[in-house]
């Protein structure tokens, strides 16, 4: 299956805001059923145990905060301290995210920040989730240095991988769960961006992640996952 890449819906700032936050209330759903809350969660529980400290997570590109609040509650179950802030370039998406924490009573701070113009703060762990296929190889490639060097301890990136039974779920399963017509268009808009597993894992070692892993995980998304070493100080 070829990559194709076609500007989403969602990217569109002509998109209304009332269609926009419909979007990502459509988005909220899919991640639930993608289990993407226990595949970034272990890796992140493994980091603070051997670490035997608080730690400080960002979340980049993170639209809607569903992650960083999740992650919010997560931890709190499991006694687990950690400092946690979402950022992404739409001023609509972090105001949707930060009353949702608000309402939730989450202590995330969310914030706008275009990670590709401007150099990300400091923080332990840097995730990414479904972000990565909005971009081309140049600007994602750029995208993981730029989380490198903002990554003290970890990065965590989390995507959609191209493939056959991808694209089945991309037409079969947002008519189920959302009425928005941007959930249904750039799900299969985005399935047909996204890389594969392998692409990814070649992406990440031309960014300078050496030791970087990728592992597939349902439905048909994969985690990519690098750890700095002692002594990698770039």
């Amino acid at each position: 299956m070829q990559q194709h890449r076609t500007m989403e819906l969602m990217d569109d700032p002509a998109l209304q805001t009332d269609e926009h936050f419909h979007a990502l209330r459509g988005l909220d759903r899919i991640n639930r059923l993608s289990m993407v809350k226990s595949c970034l969660w272990r890796p992140l529980a493994t980091l603070q145990k051997e670490l035997r400290r608080p730690i400080s997570v960002l979340d980049v590109a993170t639209g809607s905060g569903q992650w960083p609040i999740d992650l919010y509650f997560i931890a709190k179950e499991h006694g687990v301290e950690l400092t946690i802030a979402g950022c992404d370039i739409s001023p609509r998406a972090i105001e949707r995210a930060s009353q949702r924490a608000g309402d939730l009573g989450a202590r995330v701070t969310f914030s706008v920040h275009d990670v590709l113009a401007a150099p990300l703060p400091k923080y332990d762990v840097v995730t990414c989730s479904l972000f990565l296929h909005h971009l081309d190889r140049t600007n994602a490639a750029e995208l993981l240095r730029r989380m490198k060097a903002a990554a003290n301890a970890l990065i965590l990136i989390e995507d959609l991988q191209r493939s056959v039974p991808g694209m089945i779920l991309a037409w079969v399963v947002p008519p189920l769960i959302s009425t928005s017509r941007v959930v249904r268009v750039d799900a299969r808009r985005s399935v047909r961006a996204a890389y594969t597993a392998h692409e990814a894992l070649q992406l990440g070692h031309e960014a300078g992640l050496a030791g970087a892993t990728v592992r597939r995980h349902w439905p048909c998304r994969y985690l990519l996952q690098w750890r700095r070493a002692d002594g990698d100080t770039r």
